[in-house]
C-alpha cells in the first residue's frame, strides 16, 4: 500500500473523480458557447435562442454546484444574450 493514510488515499480518489465530471461540464459550457457563436455569425436567431435556454441551463446547474462562479455564469450568458440580440 502507498504512504499515507486510507482517507487521504480515498480523498484523492474521490478528487480525481470530481476533477473529470467538472471538466466534462466545463468543456459543455465551451462547446455550446461556440454553437450559438457559430449560429449568431451565420445569422440563425431562432436556433442561437433555443441553444441559449440549453446553455443557461446547464451554466446555471455547473453555478449551483459550484464548478462555475455564478458571476462568470451570469456574464456568459449575458454576453452570448447580447450578441443574439444584435441580430435584427
Amino acid at each position: 500500500m502507498a504512504k499515507g493514510s486510507r482517507s487521504a488515499l480515498k480523498n484523492l480518489r474521490k478528487s480525481e473523480k470530481r476533477k473529470i465530471e467538472n471538466k466534462a461540464v466545463r468543456t459543455k459550457i465551451k462547446n455550446t458557447a461556440k454553437k450559438i457563436n457559430g449560429l449568431v455569425t451565420e445569422k440563425k436567431k431562432d436556433e442561437a435562442v433555443v441553444s441559449l435556454v440549453s446553455f443557461s441551463s446547464i451554466v446555471d446547474r455547473a453555478a449551483k454546484k459550484g464548478i462555475v462562479h455564478k458571476n462568470t455564469a451570469a456574464r456568459k450568458k449575458s454576453r452570448l444574450q447580447k450578441k443574439i440580440n444584435t441580430l435584427s
